[in-house]
């Protein structure tokens, strides 16, 4: 479980890690690192608008079942959604994806508001790119 309390990046701040509802649970040391690791590769900031939640605030805000944002006691929450406002062109998403990829993550939703990244050991791989969804 990722009840952590503690910030292992450079660039993010604990509430932008920690679930929304204040219960205090802290994304995982694993992937506050490959967070950063995307940071670093592009080299600007980048604003984060969710990573992990509990089941209880997942389901508050109407959150999947199965959402790469859930706290579970069996494998690490992986879920990161940023918003788009940070990359306002083409060549800032591709970027962007790029060093997802170089950073672990295969899974992307693409949004209006917010894109996501997360990094599932489930489902086939094509290019790297295991899941690519729109909503």
């Amino acid at each position: 479980m990722q009840t952590l309390m503690t910030n292992y990046t450079k660039n993010f701040s604990d509430e932008e890690l920690t679930c929304k509802c204040g219960c205090g649970t802290m994304l995982c040391r694993e992937e506050q690192q490959r967070l950063q690791i995307v940071r670093d590769c592009f080299g600007g900031p980048i604003y984060v608008a969710r990573t992990i939640s509990c089941p209880t605030h997942n389901k508050a805000i109407g959150g999947a079942d199965g959402s790469a944002h859930l706290d579970k006691p069996d494998e690490d929450a992986s879920g990161v959604d940023v918003g788009v406002k940070t990359f306002p062109t083409a060549s800032h998403r591709a970027k962007l994806i790029r060093c997802a990829l170089e950073a672990g993550y295969n899974c992307f939703g693409v949004g209006n508001t917010r894109f996501h990244m997360d990094a599932r050991k489930l489902f086939w791989n094509l290019e790297g790119i295991r899941l690519l969804w729109a909503y």
